[in-house]
């Protein structure tokens, strides 16, 4: 079984679709790179911009995977080799082009290492895992907030910061097969950090029912990422100190 908990093994999860359409010649054969990518993230009805940013994310994943094998792996180069393979396929461009010579690059022996890596990446980095159910439950109350601060008239600075970290928030909980729970907490300090530098004016707003539904949104964040990194919640009494909630 894959561990979606380190980045190679979010990596091997992605690329073994790329094996299974190689391995459909006529699936392949049918398809652009674009759309290839578009099954694979289930992205098929987004925007051309929507789907190259998550293939730049996918990319991102591919280079801290090879940090991380090049850092924890004993012999680097026996894990890395032909490596260059993953980054080229992941890689958006030339997306109108046969998805068939994208996934030629991806060989059995490819999906071995990567594997292997996982495993071994597995003894020493673990991020641990956000549930199916707190995943539904974030993206729910995200969107309903996203919703909400849209239609509502904040100051336009604040207004800003609440839509961006909520979509940065969405983004790491649409795409967990590429962030991991590292992806969502990291959305969560980019949030929190806002929450900080806007403090005065989230205090000072009309909206309060919509500033303490983001600080639940936030709490809960907290304590998903929290509890899959086996760390400390890091909220606490914060939030009441900042006066996000009552």
């Amino acid at each position: 079984m894959i561990n979606k908990n380190n980045p190679v093994g979010r990596l091997l999860k992605l690329i073994e679709q790329v094996q299974e359409l190689r391995n459909d010649y006529a699936t392949a054969s049918s398809l652009t790179k674009r759309e290839a990518w578009g099954k694979i993230l289930d992205m098929e009805e987004a925007s051309e911009m929507e789907l190259v940013r998550a293939m730049l994310d996918v990319s991102d994943l591919a280079r801290r995977s090879r940090v991380l094998i090049a850092s924890f792996s004993p012999n680097p180069d026996l894990f890395l080799l032909n490596f260059e393979n993953v980054e080229l396929t992941v890689l958006p461009n030339e997306l109108n082009r046969q998805f068939e010579n994208t996934c030629s690059l991806i060989s059995d022996d490819t999906i071995t290492r990567l594997a292997f890596a996982s495993d071994m990446l597995s003894e020493f980095y673990d991020e641990g895992e956000v549930s199916e159910n707190e995943l539904k439950d974030i993206s729910q109350l995200i969107t309903e907030l996203y919703d909400e601060v849209k239609a509502s008239n904040f100051e336009v600075a604040v207004k800003t910061f609440l839509l961006e970290a909520l979509e940065g928030i969405r983004r790491s909980v649409a795409h967990y097969e590429i962030y991991g729970a590292k992806g969502i907490r990291d959305a969560f300090q980019t949030a929190l950090g806002g929450v900080v530098a806007n403090k005065d004016e989230l205090q000072a707003t009309n909206h309060k029912g919509i500033v303490e539904k983001f600080g639940t949104a936030l709490t809960k964040l907290d304590k998903a990422t929290a509890t899959a990194f086996k760390a400390k919640e890091v909220l606490g009494k914060s939030l009441k100190l900042l006066g996000i909630v009552a």
